[in-house]
Parts: C-alpha cells; structure tokens; sequence
C-alpha cells in the first residue's frame, strides 16, 4: 500500500472582530475579579470572531451561521488548494463542526461553491466537539485506502453563534466565553505523493469514558445553546488522553521519547499543563500549542489544524509526530504521522 500522507493544511480566521480579553471583558459588562481573573488566566491574548451575537436573538445567529461559515470555510479551502490541486480532483469531501446545525449539512453548500465533481462522496461530522479534525482525518484515511484518491476535510467552527447571555454569577459559562472563537481549516490528504517532508499517516487511537458524557457538552437552556463546561474537565480529561496516547505509541513500537513533533489541543492552560505531567513533556515540546491559545484561544475543532500548521512550519528534519485532542462526551482522539 502506498503510504496515505497529509500533503497541505489552510487555515483562516476572521477578521470581523479581533478582541483582547480585556476589551470582551468589558463588552460583555464582566466587572467582578473573580470574572477578570477567570479571563486573564487563560493565557489567551487575542481571538477572532465573525459574528457579534450581542442582543441577537437565537433566530437571528443561525441564520447568519452558515452563510459566515461557508465563506471562512472557502477561504481556508482555498489556501489549502494554492492553485495546486484543482476542486475537480478532489474525492470525498469531509465536513466537520459542532457548531453547525443545518439540513443540508454545509459541506453540500461547500461542494457547490467549490464546483466539486457530481460524483464526489460525502461525509459530514457534526456534535464531536474540539476533538472532530482527527476523526475527519481518519475517514478520508480510509477512503484513500480503500479508493485512492484525494479527500479535502474541512472543519469551521463559529463558536460566537452558540453564544449565551448570562450575568457573571454563572461563572461557568463565564468560563466558556473566555476561551472560545471562530476559524476554519482545511486538510489535503492522498496517497498521490511522495515528498517525504509531507507527513505520512500511520495509526489512529479513540478513547472514550461513559463515566464522562456530560461533564462537556451544549444543552438547551431557555430555547438557546449553552455550553456545559463543568470544572472537573482539567481533571478528568487528560488521564484519558495520556492513555490514547501511550496505547498508539505502544502499538506501534513506540515510546514518549520517540515523538520529536507534538500538537496537543490545550482546550485551556490547566489541561495542558496536567498532559504535559502525565506525559512527561515540557513547554518546550508542547511550545505550538502555548502559542496557538495565546493567539487565537480555543477554536474548537479548528484548534489543532492552527497548532499543526506551527509544528508543520517548524520542520525540522525526519522524526514522529503525535496529534491528540478532546471533546464532547469525554472523548479523546489521537494520530501518529511520521516526516521522513
């Protein structure tokens, strides 16, 4: 079998709204020190949003949604694509969001704009949470097995669409406005390459706990979403994601101290400092997952395609690289490619 390789990643994020933590702060009229503290200790200085969902009715944002969707969603294809591959390559197309909720998915909407072959297949992934680009690219690993072929798969979250009013006595959900923004990105796989500077794909790992299914997730509250982000997730999640990660590696022969890239979904600053313990890693190695929460916080599922284009930009020479991330349901999902 020839080797499945990730051969070009886009990302875009809008620029509607680029805010600093203290200017959300007073925007959303947060003037306790408990709300400030929540805020300024994520470690996040800036994040981009497409929408501004302030005094919006629910109605209101998700008729916007897709519409602010498809056009972060084709600017991010295209920066994939470079001019390099043309739409009419590409076999199966994979769309993934939790914050989309739209009969006909938006990779339909995508495929037309895109100018996509009648025959292109289809696969949409919708309520996985930050953790879905990985089981995106597991489907188009598959398909490109199976099939050969190209896959595109396409993630766009607009997190400021979900947003919930609540005064800052609910501190969990002032806990989830101070971490989430809006993005897309997009991923080329296929085995039609051979440069070995583009990573090959080898192994997937799930890990899901039953015991965790409601500590992250949306509920329906007042005829709106709200998120669930219940404050024992920085306990509760990373030994989960240690272990997915340590079943991988042990799979495949491998140890910690084989991996020489690393893009870890942070979801925020005590989480990942609890991987890197479990782990055994420093900031040193986790360093594109410091950077990408402190330049544009947590993008959901767009998150670990902004910290891979930063481990991908800091090639430095043949080695294993491991992407982790968690989500809704208490998941964790982990891959191991390798740069030749």
């Amino acid at each position: 079998m020839r080797p499945i390789r990730l051969v070009s990643l886009g990302t875009f994020l809008p620029t509607n709204y680029v805010m600093g933590q203290e200017e959300v702060l007073d925007l959303l009229g947060y003037r306790s020190p408990l709300a400030r503290r929540i805020f300024l200790n994520t470690g996040i200085k800036k994040r981009h949003f497409a929408m501004m969902p302030l005094g919006r009715s629910w109605q209101e944002l998700r008729e916007e949604n897709p519409k602010v969707a498809l056009e972060l969603s084709l600017q991010a294809v295209n920066l994939c694509l470079d001019g390099r591959w043309s739409p009419k390559e590409i076999d199966l197309l994979v769309f993934c969001s939790v914050t989309d909720y739209n009969t006909p998915a938006l990779g339909y909407r995508i495929a037309k704009a895109l100018g996509l072959r009648e025959d292109v297949a289809f696969t949409n992934i919708e309520g996985q949470g930050c953790q879905s680009l990985i089981p995106g690219i597991q489907r188009a690993y598959d398909f490109c097995v199976a099939r050969g072929g190209i896959a595109l798969v396409v993630n766009c979250e607009i997190c400021s669409s979900t947003y919930f009013p609540s005064d800052e006595n609910d501190l969990e959900n002032v806990m989830t406005n101070s971490l989430f923004a809006d993005g897309a990105s997009a991923v080329l796989i296929t085995s039609d390459d051979d440069n070995p500077e583009h990573p090959e794909i080898l192994d997937f790992q799930s890990l899901y706990s039953p015991d965790c299914l409601d500590i992250l997730r949306y509920t329906w509250v007042d005829g709106r979403l709200k998120c669930r982000l219940d404050r024992s997730v920085p306990e509760r999640i990373p030994p989960l994601l240690n272990e997915a990660v340590r079943r991988l590696l042990s799979r495949n022969g491998l140890s910690v101290e084989d991996v020489s890239y690393w893009a870890i979904h942070p979801g925020g600053p005590a989480i990942l400092r609890r991987v890197e313990r479990l782990l055994g890693l420093t900031e040193e190695q986790t360093w594109a997952s410091w950077v990408t929460l402190s330049e544009y916080g947590n993008v959901s599922s767009v998150t670990l395609a902004l910290i891979a284009k930063k481990v991908r930009e800091s090639y430095r020479g043949p080695g294993y690289a491991v992407g982790v991330t968690m989500g809704a349901g208490g998941s964790v999902e982990a891959m191991l490619c390798r740069f030749l």
